[in-house]
C-alpha cells in the first residue's frame, strides 16, 4: 500500500506516480491495484463548492480512466480508478472498474 501524494491537478507527474505504482504491484504479482480515492486531485470532498465543478469530467474524457485502461491491458490487470465524474449538471465522486482487457467493465456513482 502507497499513498500517490497529489502533485498538481490532473498532471503528468501526479499520473506518472500512480502508473509507477501500479506497474510495480503487478511486477510483484497483483491481479488487481486499487488507487487512492481522486487521486488525480487534492481530496476536496470535505465540501461542496461549485469551484470543483471544474475538475469533473466524463469517463470517456478522464485522463487517468484513458490512460489505467492502456495500462490495465498491457498488464494484463484490473484496475479501479476513482473520478469526479460530470454528468448533465450534477457531479458525482465515482469509479470505473478496468478489466484487464482494458474495457470499462462497470462504473459506480459515490454520491
Amino acid at each position: 500500500m502507497s499513498e500517490i501524494g497529489f502533485t498538481e491537478t490532473g498532471s503528468e507527474a501526479t499520473l506518472a506516480k500512480a502508473e509507477k505504482l501500479v506497474r510495480e504491484a503487478a511486477a510483484k504479482g497483483a491481479n488487481i491495484v486499487l488507487l487512492q480515492e481522486l487521486f488525480e486531485t487534492p481530496y476536496f470532498c470535505q465540501r461542496h463548492d461549485f469551484e470543483y465543478m471544474d475538475l469533473a469530467t466524463t469517463p470517456e474524457e478522464n485522463p487517468a480512466v484513458k490512460r489505467f485502461q492502456e495500462v490495465a491491458k498491457e498488464l494484463d490487470i484490473v484496475i479501479p480508478v476513482s473520478f469526479f465524474e460530470r454528468t448533465g449538471n450534477a457531479a458525482f465522486n465515482s469509479v470505473v472498474i478496468i478489466d484487464a482487457d482494458g474495457c470499462q467493465l462497470c462504473r459506480y456513482c459515490l454520491w
